[in-house]
This record gives C-alpha cells, structure tokens and sequence, in this order.
C-alpha cells in the first residue's frame, strides 16, 4: 500500500492541475483521443491505484 501512496503523491506532484501534457502513444486500438493528441490536465484519478 505504501508505494501506492508514493505513486499517486509522485503523479501529483508531477501532473498538477493545469499541466500541459502531450499523448506520444497509446496502445489501445478502441481509445477516441487521436495519436499527438494535447491537452490539460484536470486531476489526477487516484482511484485505480
């Protein structure tokens, strides 16, 4: 539990709101965002950990 913990403090000190991030790659074929896509960053999702 405790790397989760790292993990997610980690993300979110790395990706805060507002952050610009760039899509290089994807595998998965069934996914609508377009490959080069950009965008900004609302949250992170600390729920799948």
């Amino acid at each position: 539990m405790l790397n989760n913990q790292n993990l997610i403090k980690t993300t979110k000190e790395k990706y805060p709101a507002g952050s610009r991030i760039h899509l290089e790659s994807m595998e998965d074929l069934y996914a609508l965002v377009p490959h080069d896509a950009e965008g900004k960053v609302k949250y992170v999702d600390d729920e799948i950990f």
